[in-house]
């Protein structure tokens, strides 16, 4: 499995990606999109399923909350995983998008 710079430097972040392989290898899932729900359980991604990002009503700003809210935890301890930054970024243009189109 590769470990990106920000892994190596927080390692604690890799027990969602371990988590998943040790679903798949343990447990005998062998559901991507159960295991993907795992994989980005912790630092999120830019591309997310809806399974990913579980929200009731408005997926986007359920995930842009968590995401604001992530990355103020991860700023107040050390810094922001890329992958974080590049979900915020995505669902804030996301739901910008949408609302222009209801408008």
């Amino acid at each position: 499995m590769a470990i990106d710079g920000f892994e190596r430097r927080r390692p604690v972040v890799l027990h969602a990606r371990l988590g998943a392989e040790l679903a798949r290898e343990r447990f005998g899932v062998d559901d991507e999109a159960v295991l993907s729900a795992i994989r980005k359980h912790t630092l999120a991604d830019a591309a997310m399923s809806p399974l990913d990002a579980i929200a009731f009503v408005d997926i986007d700003a359920a995930m842009i909350a968590v995401l604001t809210s992530t990355i103020a935890h991860q700023l107040a301890r050390y810094e922001t995983a890329p992958q974080t930054s590049a979900a915020l970024a995505f669902y804030q243009r996301r739901s910008h998008e949408r609302s222009l189109l209801s408008a």
